[in-house]
């Protein structure tokens, strides 16, 4: 006896076997910094190296900050604020591709400052509308942990800011030397329905086909063991 079975996306979930999970390299996202005079682009993108499955911005700086010339470095003054000046900041963007999630894990940096006067540094998102604070940065550059839930499956561009303050006066510099973002692009899965054919009480396995069955890591398949009418 045949029998024919739609099998939806909400039960192939239930039994699906991933035999390997597409995913792109630690760094999706870094830059060395290296030439001359690097702020004089805004955002600065030469020598950025970026992974498959996203865009990104490379490093800009806000409104409230003016570039300064300086060779191997993303260098920049007016750091001047008593307080966290919304204005004043470094910043970076990462958008995933089209059925594509970002899972990050860290920020690496390295920086320089001119003076210890500039001893505030604060790293936000615009996942809350850079409210909440982001590990704790230093002024020579630290590793940040992203590994947190609110940085995983992002499907959706993501900007970090990294701010700081306090310098004496307005002539003083803050820059980052090179930057390191780390974590994974993974397919943003989405199976569309399947029909198959068997005899009651055989088993059967299905492997769809990413393009035309939805968005499908290589390797990806159904299994259903021996139904029976």
């Amino acid at each position: 006896m045949s029998m024919r079975r739609n099998l939806l996306t909400s039960l192939f979930l239930a039994i699906l076997i991933f035999v390997g999970l597409e995913a792109y390299g630690q760094s999706i996202f870094s830059n060395s910094i290296t030439g001359a005079n690097p702020n004089s682009s805004n955002p600065y993108t030469t020598g950025q190296i970026v992974t498959s499955g996203i865009t990104v911005s490379g490093i800009g700086r806000g409104s409230g900050i003016i570039g300064q010339n300086a060779n191997d470095e993303y260098m920049a003054s007016g750091w001047d604020s008593n307080n966290l000046n919304p204005n004043k900041y470094f910043e970076w963007t990462i958008t995933p591709n089209s059925c594509r999630l970002i899972n990050l894990t860290s920020f690496v940096y390295t920086s320089s400052r001119n003076h210890n006067s500039i001893d505030n540094f604060q790293l936000r998102s615009s996942l809350d509308g850079f409210v909440a604070p982001i590990g704790s940065p230093t002024w020579n550059g630290t590793t940040i942990n992203l590994s947190d839930a609110a940085f995983q499956n992002i499907s959706t561009p993501i900007t970090f800011r990294l701010y700081a303050w306090g310098a004496n006066n307005s002539s003083r510099t803050f820059s980052i030397q090179d930057f390191t973002f780390n974590g994974s692009v993974t397919p943003n899965i989405a199976v569309t329905n399947m029909t198959a054919t068997t005899c009651s009480g055989s088993a059967f396995s299905l492997t769809p086909a990413n393009g035309t069955n939805g968005v499908v890591p290589a390797g990806t398949t159904y299994s259903w063991s021996a139904p029976a009418v």
